[in-house]
């Protein structure tokens, strides 16, 4: 939001006047900069917005599954997005998740209907979106390695997808060349897509896990770092010193931090409605009606990781 809000009122890409960053791939502060410019600095144009964006993707899925499964199946998706309360909650927030997964769908609808057949329109449509969606949240980069080598393999040819590999490739270029470019100017570095958080990650998984008292160690190391550059060198100056000097500990501290892990991925998602103690701390108090209202959040989410799989 607030490089936003500098993007929009003084054409900086920085959180702070003056000082730029390169710590959020610019995709959703560019976003935000657009509707800030048309309606000013206000939070409720930005959720009018990613509703619109999430009644899209709505669409999205419906048009996706249409083709593969029927009308019925796809309007039973449609509606699913549509009812989530995940995905209605997510519209309201300041976040990327609704732009990305606008994307992301956009991407796959299009892709599909370049491999039924579909010319150089969808192809390079799925592009965009691609390209966009990997500015947005950079986890998307593998994709078209997925996408494009099931389709190497299931049409048994290679041309076809080398040749939308391809453009995916170019005109994600076309958008990350001029950010690399720009940050090369400013820190040195040609960072492609966001200098992340990764080095604050895994130290804090190297010394257990992200509990509170980590994460504020980890904070404090870097409390003086002048930007995420100098931050990042610090914290991997830490790793590099704990894997050589304590590696065992530093392994066994590893696997003690392992139960962590699930819950990046078998989240109930009930943080953003407010409900994110402990399980165990809602029976204390005998909290029954938020401890049913989080198992009944993680009981869809459960149902479509088990679903994804299948």
């Amino acid at each position: 939001d607030p490089i936003a809000v500098n993007l929009a009122l003084h054409n900086e890409y920085s959180l702070q006047r003056g000082v730029p960053t390169a710590c959020r791939a610019p995709g959703y502060p560019f976003l935000l900069a657009g509707v800030y410019k048309a309606a000013g600095a206000d939070h409720q144009a930005a959720r009018a917005v990613q509703a619109l964006l999430g009644a899209l993707t709505c669409l999205f899925v419906f048009l996706i599954f249409k083709p593969l499964s029927g009308v019925r199946a796809a309007l039973f998706g449609g509606l699913l997005c549509a009812a989530h309360p995940v995905l209605i909650a997510f519209t309201g927030q300041i976040l990327s998740e609704t732009l990305f997964i606008f994307l992301f769908t956009g991407c796959l609808m299009f892709f599909l209907r370049w491999y039924d057949g579909g010319g150089a329109l969808p192809l390079c449509a799925a592009a965009v979106f691609f390209a966009l969606g990997t500015m947005t949240r950079p986890m998307l980069i593998l994709m078209p390695v997925f996408f494009f080598g099931a389709a190497a393999v299931l049409r048994r040819e290679w041309r076809r997808p080398l040749a939308g590999a391809i453009v995916f490739a170019v005109l994600l270029a076309v958008f990350v060349v001029p950010w690399a470019a720009r940050n090369n100017a400013r820190f040195g570095k040609p960072t492609l897509f966001t200098s992340g958080h990764g080095p604050l990650f895994v130290l804090t998984l190297l010394k257990g896990g992200p509990t509170r008292a980590n994460v504020d160690a980890a904070d404090a190391m870097i409390a003086g770092a002048k930007d995420e550059y100098e931050r990042d060198a610090i914290l991997k100056k830490e790793l590099d010193r704990m894997v050589r000097e304590e590696p065992v500990r530093t392994f066994f501290s590893l696997l003690s931090s392992m139960h962590f892990i699930p819950r990046f991925w078998l989240t109930s998602h009930s943080s953003i409605f407010g409900i994110d103690r402990p399980n165990s701390e809602y029976v204390a108090e005998r909290n029954w009606g938020l401890l049913a209202t989080k198992t009944l959040l993680l009981l869809p989410n459960t149902g479509l990781l088990i679903a994804a799989v299948a």
